[in-house]
């Protein structure tokens, strides 16, 4: 098996580990044949490891999945997607069978991903206050002139550039709403909501509705 399989005991002794395993820590078999898992977790990761035992010892699942921080014979620190079952004995829980694979390298591109969108963002919220503030000074500028105008032929440029203007507002306002698509972590909300906030932000036109959510 290319996959890390190991078992301990309720105690979190290691009872068996296979060649992958071994592998991967770095120690061989006899090296790591009894001595307790929560060795090779860094502090930080030991009390997702011993949740995720104790749900099992009280009966709470039978399965879990999680991901986990270890730390390797050479001090490499590596993050395991491990799955996780009991093992039982008439009945009675006996221990644990792990399953785990080495998911560092997806880990880390979550997390550089992660922070390009950060910066693209920041970037965007940046840009749009800087364009949203230079519009607002235009505007001044064009009530100036419109009141000091006379000319008809002027006063009707003014006036589609106004409307270029108020474009360009709408156009702000939708990217910062499409840019926080996708930031959040998914949840739930009340139909009704989402109801009123729709209609708040869109423009029916005249159109009937009515809701009994």
């Amino acid at each position: 098996a290319t996959e890390l399989v190991l078992t301990i005991d309720l105690a979190g002794r290691i009872t068996s580990l296979n060649r992958a395993t071994e592998t991967f820590l770095g120690w061989s078999s006899a090296e790591v044949m009894s001595t307790n898992i929560f060795e090779y977790l860094p502090p930080e990761s030991a009390p997702i490891g011993r949740k995720a035992m104790m749900a099992k010892m009280l009966g709470e699942t039978d399965h879990t999945n999680y991901e986990i921080e270890v730390r390797r014979r050479d001090g490499q620190s590596r993050v395991l997607e491990v799955n996780s079952a009991t093992m039982q004995e008439n009945g009675r829980v006996i221990g644990v069978q792990i399953i785990a694979r080495d998911v560092t390298q997806r880990v880390k591109a979550e997390e550089a991903m992660r922070l390009a969108n950060r910066k693209i963002s920041l970037l965007g919220d940046v840009t749009r206050h800087d364009v949203l503030n230079m519009v607002s000074v235009l505007s001044s500028y064009m009530q100036f002139a419109e009141k000091n105008n006379v000319d008809p032929k002027v006063a009707d440029y003014l006036k589609k550039a106004h409307q270029a203007m108020n474009h360009i507002q709408e156009q702000m306002v939708f990217t910062r709403q499409y840019q926080a698509l996708g930031t959040a972590q998914p949840g739930w909300f009340r139909v009704s909501e989402v109801w009123g906030n729709a209609l708040e932000e869109g423009d029916l036109q005249g159109a009937k509705y009515g809701s009994e959510l």
